[in-house]
């Protein structure tokens, strides 16, 4: 991390609550950034919250919906993502 750097990830675990783990993908630059899921299995994760999606598709119920994610995406200028693990 350096003072330009415009883009961050970290992944949050729920398991000392028995609950679930989060992803979040953070973009702050003017251009879309690709990010590589770098926790956890290809195909595990499902999109929750995304801020550039038009509403009502920028937040689904991690137990009823969202998009499975690949290996790498490509997140939106000024946005954030958060990806559930299933």
């Amino acid at each position: 991390l350096s003072p330009s750097s415009q883009a961050l990830a970290f992944s949050l675990s729920g398991r000392s609550v028995n609950d679930g783990e989060l992803y979040v993908l953070i973009n702050g630059a003017p251009r879309p950034v690709t990010f590589r899921v770098q926790h956890g299995t290809t195909g595990t994760w499902l999109k929750v919250i995304d801020t550039a999606a038009e509403s009502p598709r920028d937040i689904s119920r991690s137990d009823i919906a969202g998009d499975t994610v690949p290996d790498t995406l490509e997140i939106a200028p000024h946005s954030v993502v958060v990806l559930c693990q299933r």
